[in-house]
């Protein structure tokens, strides 16, 4: 599923929660209110963020991580064309 290029602007902007949380913590978190509605957008609709619940927030940012890497550009590819060699 591909994401607006909005939603994958906030998260890219958001991205050094991602790396906290793969090591295990999160700490204010901004944003959260964008966070969640990028979550029911793109992995459940019915999902109930408990705010307060460390837990809650962390296990949807770990979810959220996974789907901003599935998403993100390869920052690694050009868009100018090779040199050819003679």
């Amino acid at each position: 599923m591909e994401l607006k290029p909005e939603h994958l602007a906030f998260l890219k902007a958001n991205e050094h929660h991602f790396a906290t949380a793969k090591d295990g913590w999160v700490q204010n978190v901004e944003g959260l209110d964008m966070l969640e509605h990028i979550y029911h957008q793109y992995l459940d609709s019915r999902f109930i963020l408990t705010k307060w619940c460390k837990d809650c927030v962390f296990n949807m940012i770990l979810r959220l991580a996974h789907l901003y890497e599935l998403n993100k550009p390869n920052e690694n590819t050009s868009t100018r064309k090779p040199k050819l060699r003679r």
